[in-house]
C-alpha cells in the first residue's frame, strides 16, 4: 500500500499513527516549521527507512522531537554540568517552539539519527497535531522534513504526497498548512570552558560559546536575551564547591555565553562541502530547499534601466541565459516590479516586506514554479536591501532558504 493521508480531526488517525510508528512504519506530520517524516527515534532501522524514504545521504543527521513530558535527558549526555543548565534554560525559554538544541548524544541514541558524529538534535515542537501524537505514542520521533532529499520543503500534506507518495505504507496526517514555513533554528551548546578572572585570578569563570547552525524562527540575538539571565548563576562542579579551603568558595562563578550565527555565506566554501563527512547538524548543503528550475537570486540594486521582451537571465559567469518570458519571478516588496510585464509567471512573497508573510509563503511559492508551463528558470528577489532585514528576527532564515534554493548563485539581468 502507497501513502495515504489521514485526517487529523478524527482519532482512528492517531490511533493508526501510533501503530505504524511502533511498528517501525513511517508518519509524516504537521509542526509550526514545515512538515515532518517521522520514525521510532531508537529503532535504528525504523530511522533507517526514512533515508530509504527520503533519498537523504547517511551523513545528514535527523532531529529527534520529543513531548514536553518526554524524559529529553535520557536522550543526551552533558559533558560539564553548566552544559545542562544552558539547556534548561533554553528549553525553559523557547519550548515548546522552534528552536532545536544540540549536544552530546546518550548512549541510548542509534548512531544513524547522529550520522555517527555523537551529537544529537532535540526539539519540542509547538503543534496540537505533533504534540498530540508525541504525547500519546510516548515515544521520541525522529523527523526531517518530509520531501525527496534536497526539494522544497513542505508545508502541506499535498506537497508530503507529491514527493513522497509512493513510499510504502506512510501515513500522512493532514494539519493545514503550517504557520511558520521555514525549519527551526539549530543551535549548538558547545564545550565549556574554565577560566580565572581578578587581579589574581581567584575568580573562577566559565565560557561557552552556542552557534546558530541553521537560521530560523528564533535569531541568535533572542537566545543571547535568553543567555543574560544566567549571569552569575551558573554553579560550579561538585569538585569546585567541595573545595572548602578556598577562600572564595562562596562565591558564584562568572558565566559568559554568547551565541553567534554560523558564517554562511561563502558559497565556495559551502559548495566544497565533503558529502562524505558527517554534518554537525541538517540543513548545511549549500543546494538545498531547491526547485527543479536553474534558479538564481538577483539583486534588486543592479537592474538595468532598460528592460525589454528580450531581455534575459544569466548567471555571473555569463554561461547559461534564460529568456525572461520562460522565467518565474519570485518578488519581496515590489523591488522586481518593473521586470513583472517581461516574466512569464509573477508572486510578491510580501508586497509590505513582512518577513513572516515572505516565511510563510515561500516554499508554497517555490513548489509553485514547478507547475508553471513553460518556465526555464527561477529568480528570487534578494531581501538583504530591505529596510526591514536587520529588525527581523526571521529575515536571516528566509534569506538563508533562498541562497540555498539558488545554491548560492546570483543572477544578471541583461
Amino acid at each position: 500500500m502507497a501513502a495515504s493521508i489521514l485526517k487529523s480531526t478524527e482519532e482512528e488517525t492517531f490511533k493508526v499513527s501510533i501503530e505504524n510508528l511502533k511498528s517501525g512504519k513511517l508518519v509524516s506530520f504537521p509542526t509550526e516549521t514545515v512538515y515532518g517524516l517521522g520514525a521510532h527515534a531508537l529503532n535504528e532501522n525504523a530511522v533507517l527507512s526514512i533515508f530509504q524514504a527520503k533519498g537523504r545521504p547517511l551523513t545528514d543527521p535527523v532531529i529527534i522531537h520529543i513531548s514536553p513530558s518526554y524524559d529529553v535527558k535520557s536522550l543526551l549526555k552533558f559533558s560539564h554540568p553548566n552544559q545542562e543548565i544552558i539547556f534548561e534554560t533554553l528549553c525553559k525559554t523557547f519550548w515548546p517552539g522552534p528552536l532545536t538544541i544540540v549536544t552530546h548524544a546518550s548512549s541510548i541514541v542509534p548512531s544513524v539519527v547522529c550520522a555517527g558524529t555523537g551529537f544529537v538534535s532535540v526539539r519540542c515542537p509547538n503543534h496540537p497535531i505533533a504534540l498530540k501524537l508525541l504525547s500519546e505514542s510516548k515515544l521520541p520521533i525522529a523527523a526531517p522534513s518530509a520531501n525527496r532529499f534536497g526539494h522544497v520543503s513542505p508545508t502541506t500534506a499535498s506537497h508530503v504526497m507529491s514527493d513522497l507518495g509512493n513510499v510504502e505504507s506512510l501515513i500522512i496526517i493532514d494539519g493545514g498548512r503550517c504557520d511558520i514555513g521555514v525549519e527551526s533554528s539549530v543551535v549548538k551548546i558547545g564545550e565549556i570552558r574554565e577560566n580565572f578572572i581578578g587581579s589574581d585570578e581567584s575568580q573562577k569563570c566559565y565560557n561557552c560559546d552556542l552557534i546558530v547552525l541553521r537560521r530560523g524562527a528564533i535569531s541568535s540575538s533572542q537566545i543571547n536575551d535568553c543567555l543574560k539571565s544566567l549571569n552569575h548563576s551558573i554553579h560550579s562542579s561538585k569538585s569546585d564547591s567541595d573545595s572548602s579551603s578556598s577562600s572564595t568558595s562562596n562565591q558564584k562563578p562568572d558565566i559568559r555565553c554568547y551565541c553567534h550565527d554560523k558564517d554562511q555565506s561563502n558559497t565556495k566554501k559551502l559548495s566544497s562541502i565533503d558529502h562524505n563527512i558527517p554534518l554537525e547538524a541538517p540543513g548545511q548543503n549549500l543546494k538545498h530547499y531547491a526547485p527543479e528550475h536553474p534558479t538564481f537570486l538577483i539583486n534588486p540594486t543592479n537592474l538595468p534601466e532598460n528592460l525589454s521582451s528580450s531581455s534575459y537571465v544569466t548567471n555571473e559567469e555569463l554561461t547559461q541565459s534564460f529568456p525572461l518570458s520562460s522565467t518565474v519571478v519570485i518578488d519581496f516588496g515590489g523591488y522586481l516590479s518593473k521586470i513583472k510585464q517581461f516574466s512569464l509567471y509573477y508572486s510578491d512573497l510580501s508586497e509590505k516586506e513582512d518577513f513572516q508573510e515572505a516565511a510563510f509563503k515561500l516554499f508554497d511559492e517555490l513548489r509553485i514554479t514547478e507547475s508553471v508551463e513553460n518556465a526555464k528558470c527561477v529568480v528570487l528577489c534578494s531581501v538583504l536591501d530591505s529596510k526591514f532585514y536587520l529588525s527581523s528576527e526571521i529575515g536571516p532564515a528566509v534569506y538563508d532558504r533562498m541562497f540555498r534554493a539558488a545554491s548560492g548563485q546570483f543572477g544578471l539581468l541583461k
